[in-house]
């Protein structure tokens, strides 16, 4: 047995007579002298200068020899089965010649155990994917500024802004001025396209599609839909910029196909404009209990060219 006693400090002090840039300085050694004398060493080298050290840790697994652990170098990085560490890592994990297929962190408690599929797991696997894992039921957050940001929840679904999701996905803002979701590219300065569950400057309630910071379509709390406009008091309500033309186009995509356009009280209850891509025959009528697909009773008949328009009593 070795003992240091000192009033003040006690110092064990294991020096070269002389130094060196890579050379070791001093090992503790751990081992049994009728088994194997070297089962664990902690060693002093120089780190790559005459005046800086760092410190290597060894064990030996069972039928193996010793290998480095943990090394830590002169600037204070750490390294966990490797030696080699980047110039920006203060600390670097590997299982490199372990046998296994992955690098991790395991973090557990009393309660979630510390064992294999316990716990929480910061991790990769040895193709290079990347985990974070929660193998208790329970869910993950993240947050910025003292405050919870975003948390997965232990059934999947995702929050950003709320602790409790009820989807997939959920984004809750608790003003009008915030954006639910932001799209944007770097195309001529950029393009930004915001979804919002509100219509600003109107309601809280309803849904809005900002292009650029202008709001260009909503729905709002009664169903009512506005293009152009953040205020719909119509179905569908479209408005154009102050001073332009509005234009509203419905094109079938084919010279041989017809496009229709019914107004009605029902699905077969009402009046029908159709533009007969076949016959270039545009028709205004009317439907009772037909389709505007059937046999509706077309009362108004105009060639595309306008010069000729024809009153039926039906068809």
């Amino acid at each position: 047995n070795l003992q240091l006693r000192n009033s003040s400090v006690s110092i064990l002090a294991l020096t070269r007579t002389n130094g060196s840039t890579t050379s070791d300085m001093g090992i503790i050694r751990f081992g049994n002298t009728d088994i194997d004398s070297n089962l664990a060493n902690i060693i002093a080298t120089h780190d790559g200068a005459t005046d800086s050290a760092k410190l290597v840790f060894q064990t030996q697994a069972t039928g193996a020899a010793t290998a480095d652990r943990l090394t830590i170098k002169s600037n204070g990085q750490a390294g966990f089965g490797a030696s080699t560490l980047g110039s920006n890592n203060v600390l670097t994990i590997s299982n490199e010649g372990n046998g296994a297929g992955y690098s991790a962190i395991a973090l557990g408690t009393a309660t979630t155990g510390y064992g294999n599929s316990e716990g929480y797991w910061i991790g990769m696997l040895e193709n290079g994917q990347a985990y974070l894992w929660n193998y208790e039921n329970q869910h993950i957050l993240f947050g910025s500024n003292n405050a919870e940001r975003m948390r997965i929840r232990s059934d999947g679904n995702v929050g950003i802004g709320t602790n409790n999701p009820s989807a997939k996905l959920e984004s809750y803002i608790t003003s009008g001025g915030e954006k639910g979701l932001r799209l944007n590219s770097n195309f001529s300065g950029g393009n930004a396209v915001d979804f919002i569950p509100a219509v600003a400057g109107v309601s809280n309630a309803g849904f809005s599609i900002d292009l650029a910071g202008t709001t260009r379509f909503v729905i709002n709390d009664g169903g009512n839909v506005g293009i152009g406009t953040n205020s719909s008091n119509a179905h569908l309500k479209v408005q154009s910029a102050s001073g332009s033309d509005v234009l509203v186009r419905i094109n079938t995509g084919n010279t041989e196909t017809d496009a229709r356009l019914m107004l009605g009280e029902a699905d077969t209850y009402g009046m029908t404009f159709e533009y007969d891509g076949v016959s270039n025959i545009g028709y205004l009528g009317m439907n009772d209990n037909v389709q505007p697909t059937g046999s509706w009773s077309k009362r108004i008949q105009m060639s595309r060219a306008g010069t000729e328009v024809a009153f039926m009593a039906g068809n």
